[in-house]
Order: structure tokens, then C-alpha cells, then sequence
């Protein structure tokens, strides 16, 4: 009876184990490229369409902070309810906690569902 026992508490330990070593060896199989942050702003972040969306985000940003809509660090993000950062109407425009507003669920071209 007792060598069942100790069988019961030992067995957990022993298939942990067992499922770390084969994670182990599928991560090592599994080599990541380094990302190319100069290759990414040149081709996408870099564009003039992209450094304008950019731009006018910020600018919302900045015009809540100085309403007080959201303070530095607060973990709050303005939200656009079409998507487009172009428009900056005040009906377009929410506060929302960055966990929510970054949580969108996108279709293969990235556009939201």
C-alpha cells in the first residue's frame, strides 16, 4: 500500500519533468531571426501615409493631455471608433485602457472584424 502511495506523489513530479525536457529540446529546435528594425521603418513605419497616421495619433494625444482626458502613464489610449487616426472629430474620439484598444480582432489584411 504504501509503495502506491508514494507512487501517486511522486508520478506528477515525474511527467512535469518529462513534458519540460521535451518543451526544451522543441525551443532549441526553434531559432528566431533577429527583427530588423532599420528594414522595418524603411518599409512600412518610414512611409510618408504612415508618418501622417502617425502624426495626427499623437496629436490627439496631446490635445487629451492637455484637457486632462488622460494623464501621463495612466494606461489609458484615445481610441478611434472608425479605425482612421485622420479623423480626430470629438464623436470619433474615446478614452479606453490600453488592454481593450489594443485587443482588436483583424482579418488577414489587418483591418478589424
Amino acid at each position: 500500500m504504501e509503495l502506491i502511495g508514494i507512487f501517486i506523489l511522486v508520478l506528477p513530479f515525474v511527467v512535469g519533468y518529462i513534458i519540460g525536457k521535451q518543451e526544451e529540446k522543441y525551443k532549441k529546435k526553434i531559432k528566431r531571426m533577429a527583427r530588423n528594425y532599420k528594414q522595418e521603418y524603411a518599409r512600412y513605419q518610414g512611409t510618408p501615409e504612415q508618418k501622417k497616421r502617425r502624426a495626427m495619433r499623437n496629436k490627439v494625444r496631446r490635445q487629451a493631455l492637455k484637457d486632462g482626458r488622460v494623464t501621463k502613464g495612466s494606461g489609458f489610449d484615445i481610441h478611434h471608433r472608425d479605425g482612421n487616426p485622420m479623423n480626430t472629430s470629438p464623436n470619433n474620439l474615446i478614452v479606453q485602457h490600453s488592454s481593450q484598444n489594443r485587443s482588436f480582432k483583424r482579418d488577414k489584411n489587418a483591418k478589424k472584424v
